[in-house]
């Protein structure tokens, strides 16, 4: 790894200003944590945007209260506001706001609608900022921010959670924690110190370059040794962005310090394979994409299918099993609909151990209640203590298996594939060699789902688009053999 001059300079954040944006979330408690937060000095460039849990009608007085404590501007939140640095910007009344090219944009939220405000905001900071994105959570109730926390960790980015112990209302940074995407938790008159250290570790470290290609394999190397993992074929700037973030967490500078500590420490070579394969899913992800499963997909595949038959599915990269669970409810309901006994096996399969325990148990937090209706969760869920637990029928369906795409032995003979968002962290060699697998374990007029950023590539003369936006296939010429991932 080549370190930058001292005196040189890098880029902290993708916007014109250079400006690093971080989010903060607070609920109930969260003003005297601010107050903690922003009593310390703030690094130059640096540009918070404060977001509180409000009431319908009332507004906030929030930035009057920190304006009189801080010692750096506080702004009032209005629609299309750019972000200046240096800056402390509060949104004051209870709307909807999200950042779009390093702008601020406020709409309304609706009527009696679940307060999910941080999760909105954290979302687009995400997709605004990418790895550069940092947030915030603090005292407060609830679990919103847990969900637009992973899609910052998704992203490359940095999570800071304020210490459940200092707070007045622990629920809201405990759930962060719980979810696995906290990278710092602590108290909040620490967390600008954090930062600092941060910024600084981030300008001192330029992108991986050809010379360190032998490192950077020694570190895969180690973890495919301690374990079944391989992530040779993943991107480079996914390896390095997150390898950079370990390295930043325990202080080391030189990739050659940082082999040593995983030597010695095989605890940080499993920490480290958690952090490639940081995982975001929910209840019928993207609900359009769903509905087209919902009212085309699955009832050409019932309708194909004799009472003495089977459907199987296959959903790679299954996480926490989320995906799997929604496809088999969309089933369950047709199958009621057009009173029809049909056997249905779907595989979930991933390589987190941990994740696919979650699966496997079938619990999952009060926040689920966004994703899935009320009608729904009575009929498919218990909820115990609470939490939601998937009833017997829907969890019979799954058959829950680790499993490793690159190299383990495929399923075949499938009526739909779900593969999303996993082929986006793969080099195209890897990619094309997957795809040709999936395409080869598809019955002739199979599904193929991929993720929105995803495509089939050479593929697509074997396939015909059935929803272009959704990445929904259908295969129409059967793949006739498979020689090492490639026919």
């Amino acid at each position: 790894m080549k370190l930058i001059n001292e005196n040189q300079t890098s880029a902290a954040a993708p916007n014109k200003t250079g400006t690093v944006i971080i989010g903060v979330g607070a609920s109930a408690g969260g003003l005297e944590a601010l107050y903690s937060l922003f009593g310390q000095p703030v690094p130059f460039n640096v540009s918070f945007i404060v977001i509180q849990h409000l009431s319908p009608h009332f507004k906030s007085i929030t930035a009057e209260l920190l304006a009189s404590h801080c010692h750096r501007q506080v702004i009032s939140i209005e629609n299309n506001m750019p972000i200046e640095a240096n800056s402390i910007y509060v949104l004051t009344e209870r709307r909807k706001i999200e950042i779009q090219g390093g702008k601020l944009i406020l709409s309304e939220l609706e009527p009696n609608s679940i307060n999910n405000s941080l999760d909105i905001f954290f979302n687009s900071l995400a997709a605004d900022q990418g790895s550069k994105s940092m947030c915030i959570i603090l005292s407060g109730g609830g679990s919103d921010g847990t969900f637009g926390a992973g899609s910052i960790k998704k992203a490359g980015g940095t999570v800071i959670v304020q210490d459940p112990v200092t707070t007045q209302f622990g629920t809201m940074p405990s759930s962060v924690i719980a979810a696995g995407y906290a990278d710092s938790i602590l108290a909040p008159e620490l967390m600008i110190d954090e930062i600092t250290n941060y910024l600084e570790h981030n300008n001192l470290m330029q992108q991986f370059t050809d010379n360190d290609e032998a490192l950077l394999n020694e570190v895969l190397d180690l973890i495919s040794k301690q374990s079944p993992l391989d992530f040779s074929n993943y991107k480079r700037p996914t390896i390095v962005r997150r390898i950079i973030r370990k390295m930043n967490q325990n202080n080391i500078r030189l990739l050659s310090d940082f082999i040593k500590l995983l030597k010695n420490n095989p605890s940080e070579i499993e920490s480290l394979s958690k952090e490639f394969m940081i995982s975001v899913t929910q209840f019928f992800r993207d609900p359009d994409a769903f509905l087209f499963l919902k009212e085309h997909v699955i009832p050409d595949i019932v309708a194909s299918k004799e009472h003495d038959a089977s459907i199987k599915i296959w959903v790679v990269g299954c996480a926490s099993g989320e995906e799997a669970y929604s496809i088999a409810i969309l089933i369950h309901e047709h199958l009621l609909e057009v009173k029809k006994s049909i056997e249905v096996k779907i595989f979930a399969s991933d390589i987190d151990k941990e994740a696919l325990a979650v699966a496997s148990k079938g619990i999952y937090p009060e926040t689920i209640t966004r994703d899935i209706s009320e009608e729904r969760l009575s009929k498919y869920f218990y909820k115990e203590e609470g939490k939601y637990k998937i009833k017997e029928p829907i969890r019979n369906m799954l058959i829950i298996a680790q499993h490793d795409i690159t190299k383990n032995p495929p399923y075949y003979k499938l009526d739909l594939i779900s593969c999303r968002n996993l082929l986006i962290y793969l080099n195209p060699v890897l990619q094309k060699r997957i795809l040709a697998t999936l395409h080869y374990c598809l019955n002739p007029e199979g599904y193929l789902f991929l993720g929105p950023s995803e495509s089939i590539g050479d593929l697509k003369r074997n396939f015909s688009d059935e929803d272009k936006k959704w990445k929904i296939y259908k295969n129409v010429k059967p793949a006739t053999r498979l020689e090492n991932g490639i026919y």
